[in-house]
């Protein structure tokens, strides 16, 4: 965590909030009619480093009003895609899953909290970590330069949640999806965090399926999960190849909106949650999407034209300290982010038309 100056940084996130356009140091100090100079901001944004302390400080009086013991922890990453801006650490190539393709664009992870506080889900990012590909290397294959990042995915996966563990915050479950199902995370929930989790698995995944009161199944060989005739919503005690415990499977089938199906093979590996609930549980992971919409639409996420990696992480933690306050302002007004920013876009055309009324009177 490094000093900053706390006054200008909510001025900044109030401007994210605010502004339908590009945001600037420029266009904050404009706004401010030159109270705060141009150059104080960009201070704040270049020689400032938030980080996921700096982020839980901000984010703990608000989970601590919303925390609950049946409270559940939800870890997803997202690409803000950046097709016209220069390479550098953190713009660069990396693979969107939710398009299924290689993208330019800056890669961050995210650990939210996800609670119900007053008949509504609460979804409160608490550790945010922008992915950095800062080793440059050969690629052979190539015959090119290219950059990787010396920490994998799975490695901030563990070090998030081991930090938030730390704040003592009460939770039930660890829901991720599918990229995240590795054996190693599944134990590091387990033996290291003493955590449930609900994980969906990949229908390649080896497995084997153990009958109670019959030992001769612990013979059995391992398969993938798609050689197994499943039946939907059932419970089956199952173990993973090179996990040294028995988890809990579930395969169900969804209905796309287009009328398409899917299948989902979900473990977890709370003994006591079964059949549907299971389902019930992993639905609740879906809460992060909306954060991920709202930090592109409503706090202008995307919309800094920053080039230097410093401000560019910066940036990105800005725009999740101004989704918190959105968050908050839902728990006391009852209205969603995009309710919120309606009334915003409303009053500023009103306050423009008001304008262009002046300058109609002054000129014409």
């Amino acid at each position: 965590m490094t000093q900053y100056d706390k006054k200008i940084l909510d001025l900044y996130t109030d401007y994210l909030i605010t502004s339908f356009g590009q945001t600037t140091a420029t266009g904050l100090s404009q706004l401010l009619n030159y109270t705060v100079s141009h150059d104080s901001i960009t201070r704040m944004l270049t020689h400032s480093h938030f980080d996921s302390e700096d982020l839980w400080k901000f984010a703990k009086p608000f989970i601590r009003k919303i925390q609950s013991p049946t409270g559940i922890v939800i870890i997803d990453d997202c690409v803000m895609e950046k097709p016209h801006m220069s390479e550098n650490a953190i713009v660069n190539y990396h693979y969107d899953h939710s398009k299924g393709k290689t993208v330019r664009g800056i890669n961050f992870l995210t650990c939210c909290y996800e609670s119900i506080y007053q008949d509504s889900s609460i979804c409160l990012p608490v550790q945010v970590e922008v992915v950095m590909k800062d080793e440059k290397y050969f690629d052979d294959k190539h015959g090119e330069y290219r950059y990787r990042s010396t920490k994998t995915k799975n490695q901030i996966y563990q070090e998030s949640l081991l930090k938030f563990q730390a704040t003592q915050t009460p939770y039930q479950y660890i829901v991720n999806d599918v990229w995240y199902a590795s054996v190693e995370n599944m134990i590091f929930v387990q033996k290291r965090l003493n955590k449930h989790f609900v994980m969906p698995i990949k229908t390649n995944r080896q497995i084997r399926i153990y009958q109670e009161f019959k030992k001769e199944n612990e013979k059995m060989e391992f398969q993938s999960v798609e050689l197994f005739d499943l039946l939907e919503d059932v419970t089956y005690i199952i173990q993973i190849k090179g996990l040294p415990f028995t988890v809990n499977l579930i395969r169900h089938i969804y209905r796309n909106e287009d009328g398409s199906e899917g299948v989902v093979h979900l473990v977890t590996n709370d003994q006591n949650l079964r059949g549907l609930d299971v389902l019930k549980i992993y639905q609740r992971r879906w809460k992060i999407e909306p954060y991920h919409k709202s930090l592109k639409q409503n706090t202008n996420l995307t919309k800094s034209p920053a080039s230097k990696v410093r401000t560019q992480q910066n940036h990105v933690l800005a725009a999740v300290f101004a989704y918190i306050k959105l968050e908050g302002l839902k728990i006391l007004s009852g209205m969603n982010h995009f309710a919120m920013k309606a009334i915003l876009y409303v009053d500023a055309l009103k306050a423009s038309r008001s304008a262009f009324e002046r300058l109609k009177l002054k000129y014409i």
